[in-house]
């Protein structure tokens, strides 16, 4: 029978420190209330170019994120490259049979009395997934367990006695942000082209090039939706779009080439993956099912179930990013938006239907081609250039080539 009072939990393409245990026994050791101690991590700098361009983005988000919580929220259990106490795990009934098993243990050993700390001094390595397919199958198995953490466990949360509101807020903040992904995308829907088609007043615009001219059938703004166009309303705007890239932004604003650089890839990345959060939050909704995906299996089995079978609830229960179904989920999204920013001459709205379809299309191509690379700057080019011309309406100008505008 094993009886350490302490045990480690690391990832298998995690690199822990040669004085891991050394250093952290003694604290864990000394604070008999401490539960677990959560390792800092940084990117491993080598691997496919996907890796290396995204690396960045790890060690900002350890570096800005995790130490506040230390001082002013909830420290969570993140799964990998953490010591734990043995007898608090016990006590707590080892870890709950969910995908989220980290942040829902974090949680049941705080409702006991004890707590988790971040040890910002004490450095593992990590890799990013190493194609845009692992990175997508992450994210799907992300999506789906954090729907199933909150459909078993919010109550519970909310409803706790020794959990300061502070540390629930904190919580439930970043873990409803990838479901909330469902109900922002039928938003944009809403206002980006259906209120457009529904109250815009159709006109024909007139492109001549040389001695050829061609007539498109547009929506433009009505006058009475103008009076939005004022200082403050374009203010709301950049502060919405700019909030969850502000850590990036100062840390690596002497370094503005490679901020623009990581700026892009991040768009064709994270901002195009709406349509998949979607779709799996809908799956969740639908069977009350999550699976812990492998982000590095080559070879996944999920998918093909689905494809075996006529029943509707298997496709639905994994909602694979392997799957034709998921593919073509968002494929009919990327259709959506492009009709919708070319009836309504929205050029952000433009850069996001590019953002979709590339997306779909990498999931299954090299991250390193020349082409994707180039193409991979199209998303947020569009998208800056859409917020850019939204801003003449600070100077009464109203520019054709911008439609209702970006806002949310």
């Amino acid at each position: 029978m094993v009886t350490e009072p302490y045990f480690v939990v690391a990832d298998s393409d995690e690199i822990l420190p040669r004085d891991f245990l050394s250093r952290l026994t003694p604290r864990i050791a000394a604070d008999p209330r401490c539960g677990f101690i959560q390792a800092n991590h940084q990117c491993i700098k080598h691997g496919t170019k996907l890796q290396r361009d995204m690396c960045r983005g790890i060690d900002i988000h350890w570096a800005w994120y995790q130490p506040l919580r230390n001082k002013f929220g909830f420290v969570m259990f993140l799964g990998h490259g953490a010591i734990l106490r043995r007898s608090c795990w016990e006590e707590a009934g080892g870890f709950p049979e969910i995908v989220s098993e980290d942040l829902a243990y974090a949680i049941a050993i705080r409702e006991r009395g004890y707590y988790g700390t971040f040890a910002s001094d004490i450095v593992c390595m990590e890799e990013f997934p190493s194609s845009v397919r692992a990175f997508r199958v992450r994210h799907v198995k992300w999506t789906r367990g954090t729907c199933e953490f909150l459909h078993r466990f919010a109550g519970k949360l909310i409803g706790s006695r020794n959990i300061s509101w502070t540390e629930k807020l904190d919580i439930l903040f970043p873990t409803a942000n990838l479901p909330l992904t469902l109900f922002f995308f039928v938003f944009m829907i809403m206002t980006a082209i259906v209120l457009p088609i529904s109250i815009g007043e159709r006109a024909i615009v007139t492109v001549e090039t040389g001695m050829n001219s061609l007539r498109l059938p547009v929506v433009l703004m009505p006058d009475a939706m103008r009076v939005l166009y004022t200082w403050d309303f374009y203010l709301m705007t950049l502060v919405a779009l700019a909030s969850p890239l502000l850590c990036f932004v100062l840390a690596m604003w002497r370094t503005p080439l490679k901020l623009v650089r990581f700026l892009a890839h991040s768009t064709s990345l994270y901002a195009a993956l709406a349509p998949l959060s979607t779709i799996c939050v809908v799956g969740y909704m639908r069977t009350r099912v999550a699976r812990f995906l492998v982000t590095g299996d080559a070879t996944p089995g999920a998918h093909k179930t689905a494809a075996k079978t006529a029943h509707e609830s298997s496709y639905w229960a994994s909602t694979h990013p392997d799957s034709i179904v998921t593919q073509r989920l968002e494929w009919l999204a990327a259709w959506i938006f492009l009709l919708g920013a070319l009836a309504s001459i929205q050029i952000a709205l433009f850069g996001l239907a590019i953002g979709y379809a590339l997306l779909a299309i990498m999931h299954s191509a090299d991250w390193g081609r020349p082409g994707l690379q180039t193409l991979a700057w199209v998303p947020f080019s569009f998208i800056v250039t859409g917020i850019t011309l939204g801003g003449f309406s600070l100077f009464g100008m109203q520019p054709v080539f911008f439609g209702f505008g970006f806002h949310f």
